[in-house]
């Protein structure tokens, strides 16, 4: 589930059961048949229109339980927001995404997927990777993700090296995103609410691959681009909780975008998702010096067309 600012979803009719029951088995649909449906999926998420009827059952009302307020400072602009209110259930299973009333810059306060911590489906890296077959194992490149466990942090990678990159290349595109943000490689939100060793070390990966994953579908830190960015992660890792938490993101939309959502970004999402490599068992490490246009051939990436 990803929350905004107000607080999270409540069920609110039949719509709101209608919405999850689609893109559940559409999501697992993909999964197991893929390409052979891709087409047919495609056409039916184009086919999608969101009535007022149900835009009105998701969003009639916000959960008043187990509510949270936060005030913090906006590390882009330097101005102080809040309070901000979203629900706990969001905040411990989901992601909370609130909004910077300065810039309009959108600041992750919880990245948590709420599948990891049911111990009966739980998986390993392996079983991930398993997933997606021979094709995805090839693109880990001299890396025992389960040994050697890479992290993603500015102990590990030379930030001032990358600078130095000619621009296009991964490294300092890379350097220029954390700067447009403000931010580092450290200041991702602590895994919490998984016990597990193995669940811990995919949820920290993810986090710290997630804007290689920005950059390499060339998606922006808009709410919409966002919301495609974690709506493609979820299909290709197979984790319902972000894939439906994009959806209910891009149900908080005006009419305008949604239609934008449904009708481009999320088709769009599906088919690379389905096609391209497993990019949490990419070892971003090594390419660095590579541009993101070789990368995104080697992977099967066509960005978004803005």
């Amino acid at each position: 589930m990803i929350s905004r600012e107000e607080g999270a979803f409540r069920v609110g009719g039949y719509g709101y059961v209608f919405m999850i029951c689609f893109v559940g088995y559409t999501g697992y649909v993909l999964w197991y048949f893929q390409k052979e449906l891709m087409v047919l999926v495609s056409r039916l998420i184009r086919c999608l229109c969101v009535s007022r009827i149900i835009h009105r059952a998701l969003l009639g009302s916000v959960s008043s339980q187990g509510r949270l307020s936060l005030s913090y400072t906006c590390k882009v602009c330097g101005t102080r927001q809040g309070p901000k209110l979203f629900s706990k259930k969001a905040y411990e299973e989901g992601v909370v995404i609130v909004t910077c009333e300065s810039c309009k810059n959108h600041h992750l306060i919880a990245d948590n997927l709420g599948w990891f911590p049911q111990s009966k489906n739980s998986r390993n890296i392996e079983e991930i990777l398993e997933k997606k077959g021979e094709e995805i194992r090839k693109g880990i490149e001299l890396i025992d993700f389960a040994k050697d466990r890479p992290r993603i942090t500015s102990a590990t990678i030379d930030l001032t090296y990358l600078r130095t990159l000619p621009h296009g290349t991964l490294g300092k595109e890379y350097t220029i995103f954390l700067e447009r943000l403000n931010t580092t490689p450290d200041d991702r939100p602590a895994v919490k609410f998984v016990d597990d060793d193995d669940l811990h070390y995919i949820m920290q990966r993810y986090r710290e691959t997630h804007d290689f994953t920005h950059l390499l579908l060339q998606m922006k830190t808009t709410l919409l681009d966002e919301i495609a960015v974690k709506y493609f992660e979820g299909l290709q890792l197979g984790l319902p909780m972000c894939v439906l938490g994009g959806v209910f993101a891009g149900l908080r939309l005006n009419p305008k975008r949604q239609r934008a959502f449904v009708q481009q970004y999320l088709p769009w999402c599906v088919e690379q998702a389905v096609n391209s490599r497993l990019l949490i068992a990419v070892d971003w490490e090594n390419h660095f010096e590579k541009s993101i246009s070789e990368l995104q051939k080697a992977y099967s990436i066509s960005p978004f067309i803005h």
